[in-house]
């Protein structure tokens, strides 16, 4: 059963990952065990030994090595610094300044985008005494407000694409949720505090104008050249790594220092398992026999609407993914009602946040040096309340605007 086999490869990952195992390689004989009682041997190892050198896994590593190396550059110049504390200026010291930057890159989908707003959390002066997990959960939270509802992502493509839907009907269907997204990351993030109190009179009129371009010059050469020329990340990012290096006048042995002090193996590995295991699900067609187990077992449509995008969302770490897998599968139901589609997005989203598989969790997690309990710990019960919060937003649509 898809069902039994999936939930075994599950458990294997808890426990391996409780034991404080290394996260790639338990990925990558999860890989190895799917394939063995999914399909023969010989093409499970085919699988993970090719996905090792497939462009679509090596551009990801090279592209995230860069991203750390290139962030590194960035604060080592005392730029990241000069930014914090322009954007201080700009918006009178108030503490929101700490996840203003990450809700802003949030906008545009990047791969591992999540460690880019990174060093605005952790040099923020109103989150130097907030503890690791508190850090790691604003920059993650923040990053992820707009997935659930903006045309810039492919999952809101898709959905458009596959339901006939318009980019406008689903802003107007997900916008609460957004909204309750940035209302409890506050909460979670830093109960207590008045998170739009102004603490000084500065304002943009403060800001050393050409210190505040050339400080966000660099993210924004990167941010603008993945927008206009597709698979430009990894290119953009070495060239401007080069000028960088030059302009700010860092010796090779420097340059050399920061990049081995950036280098992390670990993301070698992950990004590895976790192309391997989604080449295995594909290969081994698990996802549609799961789906057919659900049906068969005649799930109540809601908790199918709840539990399939979920499960993929989860299984992957992207969202294309479950859209592009569980909403042809459930279309009927999402043409009929468009609070089932709210539902089946939010569901497969919640997923995705929650995935050990998705890559901002991933290079998050690393550039906070956070355990996975302290990654977790903060995330958990603010996507239940999102859950939550959706079955009643749909709830209340079908009842008074049918």
């Amino acid at each position: 059963m898809a069902t039994l086999k999936l939930s075994l490869i599950i458990v294997f990952l808890v426990i391996w990952v409780k034991r404080k195992l290394d996260l790639g390689l338990g990925i990558i004989l999860g890989s190895i065990i799917l394939g063995l009682i999914t399909m023969q041997w010989d093409a499970t190892l085919k699988i993970v030994a090719a996905t090792s050198y497939k462009w679509a896994t090596v551009d990801m590593i090279l592209s995230l090595i860069m991203i750390f190396y290139f962030i590194e550059i960035w604060q080592k110049s005392g730029k990241t610094n000069i930014l914090v504390n322009s954007l201080n200026h700009i918006f009178g010291g108030s503490p929101a300044v700490a996840v203003i930057p990450p809700a802003i890159l949030g906008m545009l989908p990047m791969i591992g985008g999540a460690v880019l707003s990174a060093p605005f959390v952790s040099e923020s002066k109103e989150s130097k005494n907030f503890s690791t997990s508190k850090k790691a959960f604003l920059n993650y939270w923040f990053r992820h407000l707009w997935e659930y509802l903006l045309p810039t992502y492919p999952g809101i493509i898709i959905s458009a694409g596959l339901i006939g839907i318009s980019y406008g009907k689903i802003f107007l269907l997900n916008v609460p949720v957004s909204i309750a997204a940035i209302l409890l990351g506050f909460l979670f993030g830093m109960p207590g505090v008045n998170w739009f109190k102004k603490k000084t009179d500065k304002s943009l009129a403060d800001v050393d104008k050409k210190q505040f371009f050339y400080s966000i010059l660099p993210i924004s050469v990167i941010i603008i050249s993945t927008i206009l020329i597709k698979g430009a990340l990894l290119i953009s990012l070495i060239i401007t790594i080069i000028l960088m290096l030059i302009f700010y006048k860092f010796s090779i042995a420097q340059s050399y220092t920061m990049f081995k002090k950036t280098f992390k193996i670990a993301i070698v590995f992950i990004i590895w398992g976790v192309m391997s295991f989604r080449g295995v699900m594909e290969a081994s067609g698990i996802i549609p026999q799961l789906v057919q187990e659900f049906t068969d077992w005649h799930v109540p449509v809601l908790l199918l609407l709840i539990l399939l995008p979920f499960i993929i969302g989860f299984m992957t770490g992207v969202t294309q993914a479950f859209v592009g897998i569980s909403f042809p599968l459930l279309l009927g139901y999402l043409k009929a009602d468009n609070g089932f589609f709210t539902l089946a997005y939010i569901s497969g989203f919640l997923g995705v946040m929650l995935s050990p598989m998705h890559y901002c969790i991933i290079v998050n997690k690393e550039y906070f040096n956070a355990t996975w309990k302290e990654v977790y710990k903060p995330l958990v019960l603010p996507c239940v309340i999102i859950l939550i919060f959706t079955l009643v937003l749909v709830e209340l649509r079908s009842k008074y605007f049918p």
